[in-house]
C-alpha cells in the first residue's frame, strides 16, 4: 500500500523534479571557479555587513526614508506567482479525475504559499537590523509588517492569474499599468498601520486572511484554466535557465506562426528618418523590431516607471539626479543589448551591412529609445525640484545626455 501512487506523491515528485532542474540550471552557470573567487567572498563580505548593520546604523540609511523601504517590500509582493505543478500530458489522464486533479492543484498550492512565507521570513530576518536600528521598528511591528506583505502577496499572485484569464495583449498591459500606482497606495495604507497600533494592524491582517479561506480553494475548484495554469508552470520552470542563456549570449529561436498580431507600436512601415541612408534604413529596422516586440517593450515600461517612482520618492535634489543618471546609463546599456538582438534577426541578415554602417545604426537606435526616457526623467527631476525654468533646461539635457550614453554604449562592443 505504500508504494501506491496518489495526487500528494505526484505533486511531491514533480516538485523534486523542478528543484534538481533549477539546481542544474545553476550549477552550470557557476562552476568552482566562479564559486571559489566570487561567490564565497561575496559570502563573507556580505555576512560581515549583516553583522555590522546590528552593532550599528549605516551611514546611507540616514537617506533613505520609511517610504522606500514599503515600496520595496510592495515589489516584493507583487513578484512571483501561486505555481499549481500541473503538465499538458494531465489532460489525458489527471484532468478527467476532478478529485485527483484538485488534490495535487491543492499540494502544490500549499507549496508555492510556505516557499513564498519562507522567502518573506528570510528578508524579514535580513533586513530586520535595519529597520530597528535605522527606523526604530520593534519586533512585533516587524512581523505585522511582513505579514500584511505576505497576504496581499496572495492576494496579487490570485489577481495576475486571474487578469490572464480575462484579459490579454495591449489590455492586460493597460490594466497593470493603471492598477499597480493604485495597489501601491493600498498597500501603503494598509502597512502604514503597522507603526500605528499594534492592534489594527491585527485587525487588519484578520480580515485580509479571512476571504483567502474561500478564495484559494475557489481557484483550485475553477473550470477552463487548465491550458493556462499548465503554460505558467512550463514558463516557471524555464524562466532560471532563460535568463542564463540569454545572459550567456544564447538566443532561442522562435516558432514560426500563420497568423501575425497587428503589432501596437509602428503597426505599418513608415518611415522614421527622412534621409535614406543605410545607415538610417538599418536604425529604423532596429527601432521598429525592438519596440514591436512586446516582450522588450514590458522591460522598459517597468524600469522607466521603477525609475520614475525612484526619483520621485528621493529625499534630494543630488540623489534623484544621480538616479536618473543611472537609469538614464541603464537604458542605453539596455538598447544596446535590444538592439544587438535585433540585429540577429533574418529580414537584418539578408543584406551585408558594413562594419560602420552597423555601428552608426547601433548608436541612432539607441539614441533614439534612451533619449525620451532621459529626457522624461530630467523633466521630472526639474519639477520635482520646484522649478519650471530648471525643468525646461533639463528636458533636452537629459535627452542630450541618453544620445551620448548610447554612443558611448554603442561604440563598445557592437
Amino acid at each position: 500500500m505504500s508504494n501506491m501512487l496518489t495526487p500528494q506523491k505526484v505533486a511531491w515528485q514533480r516538485i523534486r523534479s523542478n528543484a534538481g532542474f533549477q539546481y542544474r540550471a545553476w550549477k552550470m552557470a557557476i562552476d568552482w571557479v566562479i564559486a571559489l573567487y566570487i561567490v564565497l567572498p561575496a559570502a563573507a563580505v556580505l555576512i560581515y555587513q549583516y553583522i555590522s548593520w546590528w552593532k550599528g546604523t549605516p551611514v546611507w540609511l540616514e537617506m533613505v526614508p520609511y517610504t522606500v523601504f514599503r515600496a520595496y517590500l510592495f515589489v516584493a509582493a507583487i513578484t512571483g506567482t501561486i505555481r499549481y505543478y500541473v503538465e499538458e500530458a494531465d489532460q489525458l489522464f489527471l484532468v478527467q479525475r476532478t478529485s485527483w486533479f484538485r488534490k495535487l492543484m491543492r499540494t502544490g498550492t500549499a507549496f508555492s504559499l510556505i516557499s513564498s512565507a519562507l522567502v518573506l521570513a528570510g528578508m524579514g530576518v535580513l533586513l530586520y537590523p535595519l529597520l530597528r536600528n535605522g527606523y526604530g521598528v520593534n519586533p512585533l511591528e516587524a512581523v505585522f509588517l511582513f505579514l500584511l506583505t505576505y497576504l496581499v502577496k496572495i492576494y496579487l499572485m490570485l489577481g495576475k492569474q486571474q487578469l490572464e484569464l480575462a484579459a490579454s495583449g495591449w489590455r492586460s498591459v493597460v490594466i497593470r499599468i493603471i492598477a499597480t500606482p493604485v495597489l501601491a497606495a493600498v498597500f501603503g495604507f494598509l502597512t502604514h498601520w503597522t507603526s500605528v497600533s499594534h492592534l489594527y494592524a491585527a485587525l487588519i491582517a484578520l480580515c485580509l486572511a479571512a476571504p483567502l479561506f474561500w478564495l484559494v480553494p475557489a481557484r483550485i475548484r475553477a473550470r477552463g484554466t487548465f491550458y493556462k495554469d499548465a503554460q505558467r508552470e512550463r514558463e516557471e520552470r524555464m524562466k532560471l535557465a532563460g535568463m542564463l542563456m540569454s545572459a550567456a549570449g544564447y538566443r532561442v529561436p522562435r516558432k514560426t506562426r500563420s497568423k501575425k498580431k497587428r503589432a501596437f507600436l509602428f503597426p505599418a512601415s513608415r518611415k522614421l528618418f527622412k534621409e535614406r541612408t543605410q545607415e538610417n534604413v538599418l536604425a529604423e529596422s532596429l527601432i521598429k523590431g525592438i519596440l514591436r516586440n512586446g516582450s522588450k517593450l514590458k522591460l522598459a515600461g517597468m524600469l522607466l516607471l521603477a525609475a520614475t517612482t525612484a526619483v520621485a520618492v528621493c529625499p534630494n535634489s543630488t540623489i534623484r539626479l544621480i538616479v536618473a543618471v543611472a537609469t538614464g546609463a541603464l537604458f542605453a546599456w539596455m538598447s544596446k543589448s535590444f538592439a544587438r538582438e535585433a540585429a540577429t534577426e533574418e529580414y537584418v541578415r539578408l543584406f551585408p551591412w558594413k562594419d560602420t554602417v552597423r555601428m552608426e545604426a547601433f548608436v541612432k537606435a539607441g539614441g533614439s529609445l534612451t533619449g525620451p526616457a532621459c529626457a522624461w526623467l530630467g523633466l521630472l527631476c526639474g519639477l520635482l525640484n520646484g522649478d519650471l525654468l530648471q525643468a525646461v533646461v533639463m528636458l533636452p539635457l537629459g535627452y542630450f545626455f541618453g544620445k551620448m550614453a548610447s554612443r558611448m554604449f554603442g561604440m563598445n562592443g557592437l
